[in-house]
């Protein structure tokens, strides 16, 4: 849905509702961006309109994916560190790589 511009006779609710309207557009329109250089969007290998839904059910799942990976690996990081600061962690006492990897945190 594209928003239409508020005019002078429209009331506060309905300006209000227009300029939502416009800032959640705003935030769609990165997203399909990326989607396009990233995930594959910008060119459909598939036939006819069933084929487009599938294109675009795929690129999103990938894009999803993605961040769902990134979430998992910032937990993951961040149980990591909590576990080494406990000292729960055997990650000081490695003397075959000199804890590099475990200082990285």
């Amino acid at each position: 849905m594209i928003p239409a511009v508020p005019k002078a006779s429209d009331s506060a609710y309905m300006k209000a509702r227009k300029h939502e309207l416009f800032r959640k557009r705003a935030g769609i329109e990165p997203v399909i961006g990326h989607c396009k250089s990233d995930h594959r969007l910008g060119r459909n290998f598939y036939k006819g309109l069933f084929g487009d839904s599938i294109n675009v059910m795929l690129a999103a799942a990938a894009y999803n994916l993605k961040r769902a990976m990134r979430l998992l690996l910032c937990l993951f990081r961040w149980g990591l560190m909590r576990l080494m600061a406990e000292g729960k962690w055997p990650g000081v006492t490695c003397n075959a790589c000199t804890c590099a990897y475990a200082r990285s945190f």
